[in-house]
């Protein structure tokens, strides 16, 4: 080595050195699958973040970690994926979800990121989709998000490098030859997109792309602000636009839902009243699961509070039917224990007037007595009480008086069971009047929903058309 080279060697050194450090805080968003976690680990140098190609996202929390790159400590956190709903299928639902984790990330970074590293795939189509992603950060962070503090970049490097090696082409050619969204948010992004390898062990490659990347720091338009928890806050009109937005796309979602709800209670009075415990529960427990579901987070508009109310109203109904249908069906079930207690009473009587009547038929006559009794005095054996039905003669006087207690007691029977039969007719009666309660209570629900329900569509019709013109 020369003495010029090394004096070129050493003036770099002690360029880099005597430079002061600068801090670097950097979020890291993206769709699941397009590289957002293997992009972490590039800029750290090494994995920390659980990595994988596929549409479910490995990251399900919010982490970061540091690295020392030249003069530059770079604080890089790792967001779960914009597509990553942790098993929720619908957007609405996934949608809120993602606007609190994003919400979280600015918390735990109280000091600010300096960039948003927004990560795509290289050999994605930019679809709507991921048109629709951008637009829903920027009603999260703010309209000038993308412009002042977004950086792109395009994973998948050593796939592009393959395509347009033999072409000639560049990552910047390629670039300028993108139209329509893609072209929009470059323009927007003021052309601030770096191709990333994250699987090359290339040295010249790793440090060019982490040279790009720095370099798009230090050009932002915020010239070394970071986006903080104020400009996090300045976005709070959007982002309140943003979750009525999508509550009322999950009103109108869980609208079916309810529809089918109505449709139980309409016929649950069809059921017989022992059949209708089981689906009062079922749709306590729809009603419950609804609301529940409706009630994650904060419901602050008068659309959200109304359906909520809606709901609430609703299910006081259903639980009010069942109680009374439930102390009216206690007390029939009471009645007819009462009512079979004094049938079987007046049975056994019954019962006792048919043993009476046999034994009567079953006497000896006056004349056949005295029969016996002259052939007992000629000497004969046979006695007369050794006939048949002889013996109850003898018991005939305590059986008159058994008889005036059984017609007694057959008449005070016959008066209970009247009675109950006439209150189980009234408790008939009441079923029919609280089921018509119901019926009208379910109505005015009905019309409730009917009346909520065109509200919502000509919500959601406006909002289509805003987006159409």
């Amino acid at each position: 080595m020369d003495q010029k080279q090394f004096a070129r060697l050493l003036s770099k050194y002690q360029e880099s050195t005597s430079r002061p450090v600068r801090q670097v805080d950097l979020l890291v968003v993206g769709k699941t699958g397009h590289g957002k976690s293997s992009t972490a680990n590039t800029i750290l140098g090494r994995e920390v973040f659980e990595a994988s190609s596929s549409t479910t996202s490995i990251t399900s929390v919010i982490a970061y970690e540091v690295v020392k790159y030249n003069n530059y400590v770079i604080k890089v956190m790792d967001t779960p994926g914009l597509a990553d709903t942790s098993g929720i299928h619908k957007p609405a639902e996934a949608t809120l979800l993602i606007m609190e984790q994003m919400k979280n990330a600015v918390i735990l970074n109280p000091v600010g990121y300096h960039a948003f590293v927004l990560v795509f795939k290289y050999g994605t189509r930019f679809t709507e989709e991921e048109f629709e992603c951008v637009k829903m950060l920027k009603q999260i962070f703010g309209e000038s998000f993308v412009r002042e503090f977004c950086i792109i970049i395009m994973t998948a490097g050593d796939v592009f490098r393959k395509e347009y090696k033999e072409k000639g082409k560049s990552f910047k050619q390629w670039r300028n030859e993108q139209t329509g969204s893609f072209q929009e948010l470059r323009n927007e992004c003021k052309d601030r997109i770096v191709l990333f390898d994250n699987f090359t062990e290339d040295s010249k490659i790793q440090n060019k792309q982490m040279a790009k990347l720095l370099k798009c720091v230090e050009t932002l338009k915020s010239k070394g602000q970071r986006y903080t928890d104020k400009h996090f806050q300045r976005a709070r009109e959007s982002r309140d636009r943003l979750r009525l937005e999508t509550k009322i796309g999950l009103i109108d979602i869980e609208m079916g839902d309810v529809s089918l709800i109505l449709q139980e209670c309409e016929n649950i009075t069809k059921y017989e009243i022992d059949d209708r415990k089981e689906k009062f529960n079922h749709i306590l427990t729809d009603c419950g699961n609804l609301i529940q579901r409706f009630s994650k987070g904060k419901n602050e508009s008068a659309v959200e509070k109304d359906f909520l109310q809606f709901l609430s109203d609703l299910k006081k109904s259903v639980v009010s039917f069942s109680l009374n249908v439930a102390d009216v069906l206690d007390k029939i079930k009471d009645n007819d224990r009462k009512l079979r207690l004094e049938s079987k009473r007046l049975a056994d009587i019954l019962n006792a007037f048919a043993e009476e009547e046999n034994v009567n038929r079953h006497l000896p006559s006056t004349k056949l007595k005295s029969t016996f009794q002259a052939n007992a005095e000629k000497g004969n054996n046979l006695m007369w009480q050794e006939l048949p039905g002889a013996t109850q003669l003898q018991n005939l006087k305590p059986k008159t008086k058994s008889l005036k207690d059984q017609i007694v007691q057959e008449f005070q029977a016959e008066i209970v069971i009247k009675k109950l039969v006439l209150i189980d007719a009234q408790f008939k009666k009441l079923i029919s009047t609280v089921d018509s309660d119901f019926h009208r209570a379910l109505c005015k629900h009905k019309q409730t929903y009917k009346s909520t329900k065109t509200r919502f569509d000509n919500i959601i019709q406006t909002k289509c058309i805003c987006r159409i013109f």
